[in-house]
């Protein structure tokens, strides 16, 4: 990369993905050059991922569909005391299941490796909680 060039061109490069630029902590604009930031040979640029929420839907037993969007690091007992909210029950009264295994409060979508629209199963032992 020239001194003179906008980092613009790195961050078009990477369109297709949603990344922050940092140079010594301090994010970097698509306007800033090496030379505004006083860069030399041999400076790291950290690169910061950002990930994009993800939709996920909650299922009760009565085919009831509730849809979220949470960040793939977020806590899932967000989304479920969110849920209980909304349907008007306190959430220890549920149990959220997905591929068959019972979810946590302390889980997050990506430490049960959910993607984006999978879809959660709700029981309740009221069977119109959700309707």
């Amino acid at each position: 990369m020239k001194c003179t060039q906008k980092f613009k061109s790195l961050y078009d490069y990477y369109s297709g993905t949603k990344i922050r630029l940092r140079y010594k902590g301090l994010y970097i604009s698509i306007h800033d050059t090496p030379n505004i930031l006083h860069m030399k040979d041999g400076d790291v640029i950290e690169c910061e991922y950002i990930m994009s929420p993800m939709k996920i839907v909650i299922r009760d037993q009565n085919d009831t569909e509730i849809w979220f969007k949470i960040e793939r690091t977020r806590r899932l007992k967000v989304m479920f005391h969110h849920y209980a909210q909304l349907v008007r029950y306190p959430v220890d009264k549920f149990v959220f299941t997905f591929n068959g295994k019972q979810l946590h409060m302390n889980d997050s979508a990506q430490t049960i490796g959910l993607e984006d629209e999978s879809v959660i199963y709700c029981r309740s032992p009221f069977p119109a909680a959700a309707a």
